[in-house]
């Protein structure tokens, strides 16, 4: 029999879908970002980690203005975020740890190499 603290995961993953669903009729940049803040840091309360919410909030505060400014000069980015999230979500849903990992690992992997990218092609200019 599961414990009371069995249903909090449950309310997380149901939160991360409405949020979800919420991002996927999105076409503002401001608001995508937003919504995907919130869905980063959805997951990490989730997680019940304490100090990775908190670095995660750190580094997510420092990121916003290049994430809006990402989602204005990527053509496709609304679909890109909105897979990967949902990759990340099924995962949660089937409680597989691993799949979860590798999808945001994956997520936050590709997010990093596009910021590398822009900031050597800033580099190659000078």
């Amino acid at each position: 029999m599961a414990g009371p603290g069995a249903a909090a995961p449950r309310r997380a993953v149901r939160r991360l879908q409405e949020r979800i669903e919420r991002m996927r009729g999105l076409q503002d940049p401001e608001e995508l970002v937003h919504e995907d803040i919130a869905f980063h840091a959805d997951i990490m309360a989730a997680s019940g980690n304490r100090t990775l919410a908190s670095l995660a909030d750190s580094v997510t505060q420092r990121t916003a203005r290049a994430r809006i400014w990402r989602a204005l000069v990527t053509s496709d980015v609304l679909s890109w975020t909105h897979q990967q999230h949902m990759d990340v979500s099924t995962a949660l849903r089937a409680h597989d740890s691993l799949a979860a990992f590798t999808a945001a690992s994956r997520h936050v992997g590709d997010v990093e190499l596009w910021v590398r990218d822009r900031l050597d092609a800033v580099r190659d200019r000078r």
